[in-house]
């Protein structure tokens, strides 16, 4: 019998387990949120097993690095700075994170890795999942420690690379309207929606979508938040939402670290 190579299956079997591929992206969606796809009905119904996948991952050691439990839905390995953690969200995005300090001594997680979990349709293939898990989290263990600074320079190509990204991945019904410069430490890229918006929980419709970029000099890191504009179904009063992504970088990451992290966002939107 063929060995199972655990990136060999996920490619050519199930495209859509870690965001591999956007096969289907453009399917007519309902009742969105963040990071919910709609299921496949020809696909196999065997639920991936989250409380599995967190219940082996807590009996590994990373590097040496021993694990501790802290919740649910998040494993760390290690304590203070170069820590690595692990957490997966309700909506089933999947984050590896990384401790640092900023300038003003307080502790910050950058983000390093980001995927989705498709929830329907892998069951009973946890333990190759939580194995490429594990290979994330090792290679980000062994990457030279990110760190602060007061100076940052990039931002501008930096958002100009996201959006260009963004744009690239960006679900058809999505509009690029462009970039605004608030200031010299603070872009908005900004996306509208074809039509008459889409469909949101809760009676209401996105008209636009917004990603903002922002860089504190006092603390030197970097916050990226990824919000709506919602309006009633049927009306007309724009309401910005609360973030639906919230996530902090250092200035020394790789350019495509902090890039791929919102792409990963704007494909499964």
């Amino acid at each position: 019998m063929k060995e199972l190579n655990f990136k060999g299956w996920v490619l050519n079997e199930f495209k859509d387990i870690f965001g591999f591929s956007r096969e289907g992206a453009d399917k007519p969606l309902k009742a969105r949120g963040l990071f919910h796809t709609e299921i496949n009905p020809d696909m196999p119904i065997h639920r991936l097993d989250i409380e599995l996948i967190t219940e082996r991952l807590r009996r590994l050691t990373i590097n040496e690095k021993k694990p501790k439990y802290k919740f649910m839905n998040w494993i760390q390995w290690g304590e203070g700075i170069g820590a690595i953690r692990l957490k997966i969200h309700p909506d089933l995005h999947v984050e590896i994170a990384r401790k640092s300090y900023d300038l003003q001594g307080e502790p910050t997680w950058a983000l390093k890795r980001l995927w989705l979990l498709n929830r329907s349709g892998y069951g009973g293939h946890e333990d190759f999942v939580v194995q490429e898990m594990l290979n994330q989290l090792e290679h980000v263990d062994k990457l030279p420690l990110d760190s602060p600074k007061k100076d940052y320079k990039e931002l501008e190509k930096l958002a100009f690379s996201m959006a260009s990204k963004m744009k690239q991945v960006a679900r058809s019904y999505f509009l690029y309207e462009g970039i605004r410069k608030v200031d010299d430490n603070q872009y908005i890229i900004r996306f509208g929606v074809r039509g008459q918006g889409v469909e949101a929980p809760g009676q209401s419709r996105v008209i636009e979508n917004q990603t903002l970029l922002l860089f504190h000099p006092e603390s030197g890191k970097i916050r990226l938040t990824n919000k709506n504009i919602e309006t009633p179904i049927g009306g007309f009063n724009w309401e910005l939402m609360p973030p639906d992504t919230d996530i902090n970088f250092l200035p020394t990451q790789p350019s495509e670290e902090m890039v791929e992290a919102i792409a990963t966002v704007m494909r499964w939107y």
